[in-house]
């Protein structure tokens, strides 16, 4: 595990960052059993990446790294102002596999629910590899055939009627995916312009009536920060941190 830490530990210190905390009550509810004592996975409190809209925090779950994003929710969005939509993505993905996941925490989110995408606080996306590296992903499903785009819901869609459509979209804000030979890498990304998050939607003549679209949209807007010493500094009071610990267990 200490080795796992240190690893860590170097990963924090590769991109640009201003040291943010969090604490467990924090989390979102459904991720906090997994925070547990014994439960193998663990989040470290100081962010390595933060622009004033979007935290990341590294994780440890089963020996696999990954990331956990807190993603500030603007005045633009739905509803919900002033709450986060959390994201957690994976530190590296195998391009050989036709489809990736991406799981979106909606705890702080009220009201989110369309046909393409149940009502749900935990919500298990998957992309194409093609739509990850890009940064972008949507979905659309008819009664009639089969969903299109390049993103799937987590169960199948069930609509009322042959006119109805519902889709969603997920942006993958302030991130970017390398293709590193074969395997897609994780790099923040400060300079993304872009604002919109996720949006779903639900198209179709509702009672009987004229054909209308029903979306909800979740935004988050960049605050320019100063540069990276933040994380340095963060990176080095975590490493020190397990270095007396490791320490102090060689002397008990």
């Amino acid at each position: 595990m200490r080795k796992s830490l240190l690893a860590l530990a170097m990963v924090l210190a590769a991109g640009p960052s201003l040291a943010d905390q969090i604490s467990f009550a924090d989390l979102p509810p459904s991720l906090r059993n997994c925070t547990g004592s014994g439960s193998g996975c663990l989040v470290i409190r100081n962010s390595s990446f933060d622009n004033g809209a979007m935290s990341a925090f590294a994780m440890l779950s089963g020996g696999q790294q990954s990331w956990l994003l807190r993603y500030d929710i603007n005045g633009n969005s739905t509803d919900s102002v002033g709450a986060h939509l959390w994201m957690r993505v994976s530190s590296s993905y195998d391009l050989l596999q036709a489809m990736q996941p991406v799981t979106l925490y909606l705890d702080e989110v009220q009201g989110m629910s369309s046909r393409w995408m149940l009502p749900d606080n935990i919500l298990e996306l998957s992309m194409t590899s093609e739509a990850l590296l890009a940064g972008s992903a949507h979905g659309e499903a008819t009664l009639l055939g089969p969903s299109s785009g390049n993103m799937t819901p987590p169960a199948p869609v069930l609509l009322a009627s042959p006119g109805f459509s519902s889709g969603a979209t997920l942006n993958l804000l302030y991130l970017f995916f390398a293709d590193d030979n074969g395997i897609a890498t994780l790099h923040f990304d400060s300079s993304d312009t872009r604002s919109l998050l996720f949006s779903q939607f639900d198209r179709g003549p509702f009672g009987g009536g004229p054909v209308v679209t029903f979306t909800q949209s979740y935004f988050s807007t960049p605050v320019p920060l100063p540069a990276a010493w933040g994380l340095f500094v963060g990176s080095m009071t975590l490493l020190g941190a397990l270095r007396r610990r490791g320490a102090a267990s060689r002397r008990s």
